[in-house]
């Protein structure tokens, strides 16, 4: 648990943060910051982001979060989908990253067959203008899903995170 006024790591039971005497129980939650936390969900449910950390034990999210930040770096989700086979937080990110992986692949083919349409000037720029929002898209997804990963979290793809590729 960590302190949500300065942000430093609390053991378990305690309540009143040692470093900034700032009281963390639950009870003491302002209703500014109830408001904030409700915000934060509407607007990450408005974007298709759903939040599964909840369904994961804090023990298996905090030993297996390397191996899940591994899953969002190409082709490294094969290191947390066999060495993580007994975490279902390790497999989750997994899947999302070999999720994301497919995805690359297919902004890349579609590079591809934008390729051959490249000798229409009109065409050029569309299909490069195309291409670049993909690409920009698709890295900041990554981005954001490292991010939350980092934290420990479990965030699902908007859209296709239902999809699981293995269990």
């Amino acid at each position: 648990m960590f302190c949500r006024y300065c942000g430093t790591e609390l053991p378990e039971d305690t309540q009143i943060c040692p470093s900034c005497g700032k009281d963390n129980s639950p009870a003491k939650e302002t209703s500014k910051e109830k408001s904030s936390a409700k915000t934060k969900k509407t607007r990450l449910k408005f974007l298709g982001i759903e939040d599964k950390t909840g369904g994961f034990t804090k023990n298996d999210r905090e030993s297996n979060r390397g191996l899940a930040l591994l899953s969002y770096i190409p082709l490294l989700f094969l290191v947390p989908m066999l060495a993580g086979k007994e975490s279902p937080y390790a497999r989750f990110h997994a899947s999302q990253g070999l999720l994301m992986f497919i995805i690359g692949l297919i902004i890349w083919a579609i590079k591809g067959v934008f390729y051959f349409l490249w000798l229409i000037p009109v065409l050029r720029i569309i299909l490069s203008v195309i291409y670049s929002i993909l690409s920009i898209v698709w890295l900041l997804l990554t981005l954001y899903l490292l991010v939350t990963t980092s934290q420990a979290k479990a965030m699902k793809l908007p859209g296709i995170g239902g999809v699981e590729l293995f269990g």
